[in-house]
Order: C-alpha cells, then structure tokens, then sequence
C-alpha cells in the first residue's frame, strides 16, 4: 500500500487564506507585473468562466472553462511584442487570487524545501520573443505548453496594450506544483520499494530520482534504480534522459525481472510552428535470475532507434499567411532490437517480443489541431487542453523480424470533434499490412474506435458529473509475426491481468461515470466513479455464438491535490464474472501517483499500427 510524506499530506490541512504582499518578481523596468498581474489574472479567468454568449443557469453556476485557446490573444493580433515580463508563484499560491496563499506550519515546511522554477527556464520555454509580432495561435500554442511541463501546475500568458502605440508588453504567470515526492510501495510479501524524486530540482526544469527496493527474497535483497533528465536543454525544446537501474522499472519487453541502463534524446514538436521534431534512444538490458525462478528464460537485448522529421511548407506559410493551421510532416525512422543473448526457447519461432527486430519507416503526416481551456475532464479543476481538429499518418517502410524482411504499408488517422456545450470527442483508425512476394498480404492490422466525454452536468453547485466511452473493434489477418489481440490492456478490461484470453477479433467497450465532489480535506479534492466493461474475442472462422464475451465492472475514489506532482490516487474495486486462469473473480487496488491526461501530440515517430497498445 502506497505511503508518501506525511507532512505532505498535510500542506493545506486546515490551511487558511491570508493576504501576503505581492512579490517583487522577475520584471523590466518599464513592466512592473505587481498588482497588473493578480488584476489581469482575475480578469482574464472570469471571461473564461463560460462559453462566449452561452447565458444559461448551467453554464453560470458550473464556473467551468470551455473556450477556444486563441480567443482571448485573437484582438491583439500582428501587434508588436515590447517586453515580456515572467511572474513565477510557488505552489502554495492562489491561481485566481496570487495576492492569497495557503498556510500552514506544514506548507511552511515544504515551502523551505520547494525552489519556485526559475524566469530563464520559463523564458526558454516561450515561443515568441521580444520584437516579434503577435500571432494568436502561437500565444494559445505556448500557454498549453507550458501547461504540459511536468513541473508546472497551470500557465497563463496574459497581454497589456501600450497606449498610442501598437506594441503590448506580455505577462508570463506560471504556477508551480510541490515537485518533490516520496512513494513506498508494498512489493510482495515482506518487501518494499520506495521512490524519491525532485521533479524541479534548483527551480531548472530537471528531474533527480532515486529507487530503492528491498526484498529478503532476493538476491541480491537490495536492488537500486537511478533516473536523471533535463527539460527544454539551453533552450533547444529537447529534453534528455538518463538511467540505470537492476529493478525492471526502465524500458522492459520481456517477462523476466531486467537491468536496464537508457540514454534518451527526445525533441518533440512543441508547435504547428516549430520546424523540426526527432529523437535518439539507446538502451541495454539484461534479464535478471532475481528470485531463483527455475524456468528462468536467460536473455539480454540492445535498443537502437533514432527519428528525426521535418515540418514541410511551414516557410512559406510563415511568410504569406501564419493564420494557416493546416500541416504536412514528413519524418523517417531507423529502429534496431538486437538480442545479443536470444531465448534459446524460441529459436527460429516468430514472437513478437523475443525476435530481432530492424526496421527503415518513413511516414507523411498531415494535421491540424487546435484546442479548447476546459476543466473536470481527468483534472479536478485546473487547466485542461483539448484538441480538435484532425491528425492522419500514413506509413511505408522496411520491416525485417527475425529472417523474414517485407516491406509495410499502414495508415493512422485521429479526429477530434468537440461541442458548444461541452462534449468532446475523438474517433480513431488503425490499419497496416505487410507484403509477401507475389504480392500477398500478411499480418495485416486493422482497428476503428471512439471515444467520447459528455458535457459536464451541474446538478447541484456542489457536484458535477461527467460521462467517459470507449468502444473499438479490432482484427488481425493472416497473421505470421503479430501477436493475438489481448483483453488485459486498455482496449480490453482495466485491471485484467490475465493474457491467456486472446483471439484474432476483438469488440470491446468502456464506460465510466465520474462524480466531482466540491468538497475538499485537507487539500484533497475527491471523485468517486462507477465503471462497465465488456469485450468479445472470436478467433474467426469460429462463429459469434463461439466467441467468449468478458464483463467487469466496479466502482471506486479517485483523490489528487492539484498542488502537488504527486499524481491521483485511486482505490478500486472490480468484479469479472467470467472464469479465467491466472485472473481473480475480484480485485481491490490502490493505485499511486496515477497520471491522468487527455493525451494528443501532433507528430509521432513513424510506427507500425499496434492493437494492444495505446502508444499513439
């Protein structure tokens, strides 16, 4: 069971509000944020509070953000930009009231420990400069990236004219969460594992981790994991990863305990006006004989993937028209598993885990995504960023497993709807095949989905209820190489374990009702949810009537204070009616620093289509 700092769980207890002086914050001389700043802030939130034009009792009293990301730069717009102005707020502020903070001999505590980011990572961290011209869109873009950084609970770029001229000065208000953390997690019977990390570590946008686990059946009884990574490096929007650790907790594809040690280089598309986008990894891991398992499988494999891609036309949409959403991405991707110590169990079988793998992949991506500020979608009341618009990959490449070398074809499409009063939206293909010589197909994918949030009912100003589907249909055909569709991922059923469910068709669907509380204990606010599952695996030709159908269903608490990057903590409990080796009828979980976020990127590294796995 999940343990963390005890002071932490305290920083708000009965914490109460005082007005402080305002602080003197990073400023030019001729922008003095002070005052302007906790003034514009309040302004700017309460004409967010509500749809544009949307008077209704439901929208007024629901206090809930649901409004384009551009609107409010869009009047300011071709403007030149004369000073930028960084106001930073440590995690025990107000968002809406920075001139109030939270307080307590707890939160006082933590505050000697907590270093508020520092204005040149924030800085580094904007898009448009000091003499640029406004463009509404590149505003919107930068303030939900800097809502993405792991260290930053909510971002606001806010604009103040200059009288008699056409230049604004621009306010950066960033809000921090408590970025250090400690777990201890129960690891089996008479075994622990614990965690400590600094998410922010001296204010510089880096994060320090150190695990620790302990089991008296181990051996060696110590293990130990080490993780360090760098956001944004001297401003280049590329973010680095280091690691090492003997206690499986790094890049892992087999089902043995491993050692891994990683070197990862991720530059990702930060805007639809950013240029370039790519990433390196390099990784070695071993299998690990830890708990003496005598049908240990001995393996030991290297990682090497590297992509790199650029952001076509963008020049000559800069040039003529920046108001032009519409992109083409083209990027190509090398990626190697290299088994230097192979399972002599699988020999020259195909498995799509325990093969050499290369591949050469090259991939066009046209999108266009723009966002809209909601809240109580997975967050319990800050900032989310939801995308609309649409985002379709198409892929050909090289592929060779094994001895067996075909070349690929697949495409990718995502489209994002949402509505005036709220819902959101997101329907979703997958397809891909290989080629044979003579022109015959294999191991082709194929999978259609949607998933759908309702708008978000007000019943009483004391609760709030919103409504999450998912439903996909999944195949795979004349398959050689690609492994059965599965049921213990997340298109399958939460919190099945078992993987001897499989087949070659899958029909599976999801739904979860959330109850938002506006009810707080000591900090925490809190969500309880019921949720019905249901899937269908048939290995065709079998007939529907033969097909095995799989419920579940439950309910739970979902608890998070929005201060800290500790993430959501959860409690469950599932039923699953139907008898299946290796998966108990019920569970009861505890689930620790959860990360719940609606995900969308505009580019990723050219892949093929995967049906268990919700890496796009």
């Amino acid at each position: 069971m999940l343990l963390f700092l005890a002071f932490i769980s305290e920083i708000q207890g009965y914490a109460q509000l005082r007005p402080i002086a305002r602080d003197t914050l990073s400023h030019t001389k001729r922008f003095q944020p002070g005052k302007l700043a906790n003034n514009l802030l309040l302004q700017a939130w309460t004409s967010l509070q509500r749809p544009a034009g949307d008077t209704s009792d439901q929208a007024v009293s629901s206090l809930v953000l649901l409004t384009p990301a551009e609107e409010y730069f869009a009047p300011f717009a071709g403007r030149v930009i004369r000073h930028i102005a960084i106001s930073r707020f440590s995690f025990d502020r107000i968002f809406t009231d920075t001139s109030s903070r939270i307080t307590s001999t707890a939160a006082d505590l933590a505050t000697t420990l907590h270093k508020t980011t520092r204005a040149w990572v924030i800085r580094n961290n904007l898009f448009q400069k000091e003499g640029n011209r406004i463009n509404p869109y590149i505003l919107a873009d930068n303030e939900r990236f800097l809502r993405t950084l792991d260290y930053l609970q909510d971002a606001r770029i806010l604009v103040q004219p200059i009288l008699g001229t056409d230049s604004v000065d621009l306010l950066v208000i960033t809000k921090d969460l408590f970025s250090i953390k400690l777990t201890i997690d129960n690891d089996g019977y008479d075994a622990g594992r614990t965690r400590l990390s600094e998410e922010n570590f001296l204010g510089m946008g880096q994060k320090i981790q150190g695990t620790i686990l302990f089991n008296p059946v181990r051996n060696p009884e110590l293990g130990y994991g080490f993780e360090y990574s760098k956001n944004n490096i001297g401003g280049s929007f590329a973010n680095g990863f280091l690691s090492y650790n003997n206690i499986d907790i790094g890049r892992s594809l087999g089902f043995e305990p491993e050692a891994s040690s990683s070197i990862i280089v991720q530059r990702p598309l930060p805007s639809p006006y950013s240029y370039y986008a790519g990433g390196l990894e390099l990784s070695q891991n071993k299998a690990l004989n830890a708990y003496g398992d005598t049908g240990f499988i001995p393996y030991a494999y290297n990682i090497y993937d590297f992509w790199a891609g650029y952001n076509l036309s963008l020049h000559h949409i800069m040039k003529y028209d920046a108001t032009v959403r519409d992109r083409k991405f083209f990027s190509l991707r090398y990626y190697q598993r290299y088994f230097y110590n192979s399972p002599d169990y699988f020999g020259q079988r195909f498995d799509p885990i325990y093969n050499n793998i290369t591949a050469l992949l090259g991939q066009l991506t046209f999108f266009k995504q723009d966002y809209i500020k909601t809240q109580y979608l997975y967050g319990f009341g800050v900032t989310e960023d939801i995308p609309y618009g649409y985002n379709l990959s198409l892929t050909a490449g090289w592929w060779k497993q094994l001895y067996l070398e075909r070349p690929y074809v697949g495409i990718v499409g995502d489209y994002y709807t949402t509505a005036r009063r709220g819902s959101f939206g997101q329907y979703y293909l997958r397809a891909g095949t290989f080629f044979e010589r003579g022109g015959r197909w294999s191991d082709a994918a194929l999978m259609l989905g949607l998933t759908r949030y309702s708008r978000l009912f007000v019943p009483t100003p004391k609760l709030k209820i919103r409504q999450y589907f998912r439903g996909t249909y999944a195949r795979v055909f004349n398959s050689i190489t690609s492994e059965p569709l599965r049921i213990n991922n997340v298109f399958g059923l939460r919190d099945f374990g078992s993987d001897s469910a499989e087949g070659n068709e899958r029909i599976s669907f999801r739904s979860e009702t959330i109850f938002y509380l506006n009810k707080t204990i000591i900090g925490f606010h809190f969500a309880p949810f019921v949720f019905l599952d249901a899937a269908l695996l048939r290995n065709v030709p079998d007939t529907y009537a033969d097909a095995n159908f799989y419920p579940g269903f439950g309910a739970g608490l979902r608890m998070r204070n929005e201060n800290f990057v500790f993430g959501t903590l959860e409690f469950k409990a599932g039923v699953f009616p139907r008898n299946v080796p290796g998966q108990s009828s019920f569970k009861f979980l505890i689930a620790s620093d959860l990360r719940y976020k609606y995900r969308s990127t505009y580019i990723h590294p050219p892949d093929i289509a995967r049906l268990n796995t919700d890496d796009w």
